[in-house]
Parts: C-alpha cells; sequence; structure tokens
C-alpha cells in the first residue's frame, strides 16, 4: 500500500506478508537489494541494507539494518540500530541496541545502554544509561560516565564519573575551576594542623615516572597508597584528589605557622626573661659601683 521504488535492482518494498496494508508507505530510492519491510520506513540506497522497523530509516551503505521503531543508519557497513530511536551515523560494525542509544560512526562501537553515547573511534562500548564511550578500547559500563579511551583503552570507575585515559597526559589552556561552595558540602569537622604536618614529614615521597612514558621523563611525588594509608582521604586508593592534595599542603602550612609562632612565643619568653635578669644584674652593678665609691670616699678620709 503506497510502497515505492524508485529504481536499481532487487530492492523490495513491503513485507511481502501477503497483504497490501500491514507496512504502507515503505520506500526504497535505489541501489540493490535492498529491503524496506517495516510501515513508512525508507531505504535510500546502495546495497544490502535493511530497514524492518516502522518508521525505521537508512540513508545508504552496504549491509545496514534499522529493525526498531524510529531506528536510523544514515550510511557505512555492517551497522544495526536495533532499538526504538536508536541511531548510527556510519561506519563499519557498529551496533546501536539501546533505547535512544547513538553511535556517531567509526568502527565496531556499541551503545547498548538506553540514552547512551559512542562519539566514533573503534571498538568501544557504552552500556552505562545516559554513559558516553568514546577513542579506543573506552567502556562507559556505570550510568551516566564518561570515557575517553587512549590506545590502550579504559573504563568508567563509577556512576556519575568523567574518565580520562590519556597516556601521554592531558593539556589545559586555561584555568581549572575546582567546585569548593560551602553550599555544596556537609559534614564538617576540625583538624589538627600540626598533626597534619606530623603525617606530611612522614609520607613517602620520591621521583618516578609512569610506564607509558619517555624514560626522560620525571615526576615527583606521594604513591596514591601512601596517601590513603597516612591520611584517610578520597574513594581510593589508586588516585588522589587534587583538593585532597591542596588541602593537606594548606594544613601543613597552617601547621607549621602554629610551630613558628609557638616558636617564637618561647623565644619572646625567652627574651623577657633575659632582659629582666639583665635589669637585675645592672641594677646590682649600679650598687656595687656606689659601694666602691663610698668605700674610696672613706678610705680616702683615714689616710687624712
Amino acid at each position: 500500500d503506497y510502497g515505492t521504488i524508485g529504481g536499481g535492482g532487487g530492492n523490495q518494498a513491503g513485507n511481502d506478508g501477503g497483504e497490501v496494508d500491514d507496512a504502507p508507505y515503505a520506500t526504497v530510492g535505489g541501489g540493490s537489494s535492498n529491503t524496506a519491510s517495516g510501515g513508512r520506513s525508507t531505504v535510500g540506497g546502495g546495497g544490502g541494507n535493511t530497514a524492518d522497523g516502522d518508521l525505521s530509516i537508512i540513508g545508504g551503505g552496504y549491509s545496514n539494518t534499522a529493525s526498531e521503531y524510529y531506528a536510523t543508519v544514515g550510511g557505512g557497513s555492517g551497522n544495526t540500530a536495533s532499538d526504538w530511536f536508536a541511531t548510527i551515523g556510519g561506519g563499519s560494525g557498529n551496533t546501536a541496541s539501546g533505547d535512544s542509544a547513538t553511535v556517531g560512526g567509526g568502527w565496531y562501537n556499541t551503545a547498548s545502554g538506553y540514552y547512551a553515547t559512542v562519539g566514533g573511534g573503534y571498538n568501544n562500548i557504552a552500556s552505562g544509561e545516559a554513559s558516553f564511550a568514546a577513542g579506543s578500547l573506552a567502556d562507559a559500563s556505570h550510568d551516566n560516565s564518561f570515557v575517553w579511551g587512549d590506545a590502550g583503552g579504559g573504563g568508567s570507575a563509577a556512576d556519575n564519573t568523567f574518565n580520562v585515559h590519556a597516556s601521554g597526559g592531558i593539556y589545559l589552556n586555561g584555568v581549572s575551576q575546582h567546585a569548593s561552595d560551602r553550599n555544596k558540602k556537609e559534614a564538617f569537622e576540625e583538624l589538627d594542623p600540626v598533626a597534619v604536618l606530623s603525617k606530611v614529614a612522614e609520607l613517602p615521597i620520591t621521583s618516578w615516572r609512569f610506564k607509558t612514558e619517555d624514560e626522560s621523563v620525571r615526576h615527583i611525588g606521594p604513591m596514591a597508597q601512601d596517601f590513603m594509608e597516612t591520611f584517610g582521604y578520597g574513594t581510593d586508593d589508586r588516585y588522589i584528589a587534587a583538593v585532597d592534595v591542596d588541602g593537606i599542603a594548606l594544613a601543613a602550612i597552617q601547621g607549621l605557622n602554629k610551630k613558628l609562632e609557638e616558636r617564637d612565643q618561647v623565644i619572646a619568653t625567652h627574651s623577657k626573661k633575659l632582659e629582666e635578669r639583665d635589669q637585675v644584674i645592672a641594677a646590682q652593678d649600679k650598687k656595687l659601683s656606689d659601694l666602691e665609691g663610698r668605700l674610696a670616699a672613706i678610705e680616702t678620709a683615714l689616710a687624712r
């Protein structure tokens, strides 16, 4: 019913079910061996493509499948959009199997979580709800997680996390802003800055490099395991949060300042005692001088 084939060869508009009204308005623009078998489905062209979901669309390419309501494959080859509103822009061997999931392109990427997105790249997986993966071998398995994978890949640490695996480093041109609004925090506790300073003095700090870096590169700092054991701050003994490092440094500075103030107070107390002692000695010297003067006067009088 209202099926259309614009041209090409071996194309099919409709589901070949023997009825004329169960898959209406199916359209194949051209190409070869394409099938638009869902109601109001469309295949623009290419070869071996199948749009069997109602209102599904395949723009072109080769051997692509759009098998659910409103599923879309723009082109490429061997791509499959198999859930409602799933979209694949292009590339090869990609799968968008989650409701409203999207794969922009690339090779062998999978967006299987609801509203999940793979921007492109190679062999990335976005299986968490509303997750995002890109690069290479990235695995966004947690809900609302973002994962960028370098050549070695990498996964998400937890829900609602931004994960960047970049063995060559991360370069930011500009100021990095860290949220520190009092209204976003709770469970405040006072610290002993001197105790923090003492722990800093005991924290092992070494020079090192990452295994992925050139031998000429050196860094300095503590190990996350030692930091967690010493201070207990953070969520994982594999990472050190920048906010905790800053907090420890500031607390240690306060601790050092307190010790210096205490030292200055002790010095001031000793200085005052020394000043009082000097005043006593000066008074005694004056008395001794007076006595010596009187004695000299007496000796002079007796000599007459």
